[in-house]
């Protein structure tokens, strides 16, 4: 059974399509011992669903991209001295149409990869119970309603990262968040190192894609393409994802960061890195700083951090709406050039963002103009 190439929507149903089982063997490696439906295509899941690195840690969760949906799994490992190098260790995942969903089964899947290393081999395991888990939600609606963040009367922007890591995102990167926020509203790729546990990397990548949130619904028509979130990505997977000119991604191999062409932004701590190619869009302007302290001055206003995440968020809506409005206000008048008098008064900087202005004109307003700083206008 084919899943397709292309992501599905995250506002679909939380109906799942497969469930399965991974296990690690001491002499072949990681195995998928176990799935459901048997015609189901999991290319690589068992690398997908216990990241590299995993040894070190004994539970993780990990979400990633899998034939056009989304993959989420538990990982479990176990010391056992009676076990050949002294440990079991085991993944239980489910695919499905929408990632903020999936992330509610993790409980139940990992009491289910704890119950697979407690089994004497993987193939004594009980798979009733996640058959039946999977029957049961392969076509309902979501355990409960994702998480969603009102903006006012123009509609509701949905939260698809985890609760709190938006403000971790905010605090690792500070003021250069807006570094971050100018390539996911270029739509490039931006790639994170992480060590596992990479459930922590997961959330950030929703976080960082949460950043091109915007309400307007004012882009032109095949122009308003979202940035895809596709979590973590295995050494051997890579190949799959040639083509996409868009994404957030996390690995644990440092070895991608050698590899330019996966990547316009590698993310390594709090460090950002890029090519020479892409050095106009890490300046930290001065207009970043002064936006980032007035949302700094906008979450203190309240205490509690989920309060601050909302406020945050829409923060970023209210921002990204400004920037297109006033590239469609331009689009639509009978001299389609923005001003540098009217780059300033949302908040960005005639010169420094000059040529970021051009790309997302570019991008989403194709006949849209930006005036060259010191520019008279005429020319």
């Amino acid at each position: 059974m084919s899943m397709g190439h292309v992501i599905a929507p995250a506002d679909q149903e939380d109906f799942l399509v497969a469930v399965f089982v991974c296990v690690f063997d001491h002499r072949k490696g990681n195995l998928l011992v176990f799935k459901e439906p048997n015609d189901v295509e999991l290319t690589d899941v068992e690398f997908k669903a216990m990241p590299g690195g995993s040894h070190h840690v004994s539970e993780d969760r990990v979400l990633f991209e899998m034939g056009g949906f989304y993959g989420a799994a538990s990982y479990n490992l176990q010391r056992d001295p009676s076990a050949p190098r002294g440990l079991r260790a085991a993944s239980v995942g489910l695919i499905g149409a929408n990632f903020e969903t999936l992330q509610h089964h993790f409980d139940f899947l990992l009491q289910q990869a704890k119950l697979v290393n407690e089994a004497e081999e993987p193939s004594a395991f009980d798979t009733r119970r996640l058959s039946e888990h999977f029957a049961q939600h392969c076509h309902s609606p979501a355990l409960r309603p994702p998480r969603e963040l009102a903006v006012g009367s123009d509609g509701h922007a949905k939260v698809m990262a985890p609760q709190g890591s938006f403000l971790d995102l905010l605090a690792r990167f500070e003021a250069r968040v807006f570094v971050l926020w100018r390539f996911v509203m270029l739509r490039k790729r931006l790639v994170l190192l992480a060590a596992p546990p990479v459930g922590p990397a997961c959330d950030m990548v929703a976080a960082l894609c949460q950043l091109q949130v915007d309400t307007a619904r004012i882009v032109m028509p095949g122009h308003d393409e979202s940035m895809a979130p596709l979590f973590f990505v295995p050494l051997n997977s890579w190949q799959s994802v040639e083509g996409v000119s868009s994404y957030a991604a996390c690995v644990t191999e440092r070895i991608v960061e050698q590899k330019p062409k996966l990547h316009d932004a590698f993310i390594k701590g709090s460090n950002i890195s890029t090519t020479a190619q892409f050095y106009n869009l890490m300046e930290l302007s001065t207009s970043d700083q002064r936006r980032w302290d007035s949302l700094q001055q906008l979450m203190l206003q309240h205490k509690t951090p989920d309060r601050q995440e909302s406020l945050a968020l829409s923060f970023f809506v209210a921002f990204n709406n400004s920037v297109l409005q006033a590239l469609a206000s331009v689009a639509n008048s009978a001299n389609p050039t923005l001003s540098s008098t009217h780059v300033q008064s949302i908040g960005l900087d005639p010169y420094l963002d000059n040529q970021f202005l051009k790309e997302l004109a570019l991008r989403v307003f194709p006949d849209v103009s930006i005036e060259s700083p010191g520019c008279c206008g005429c020319c």
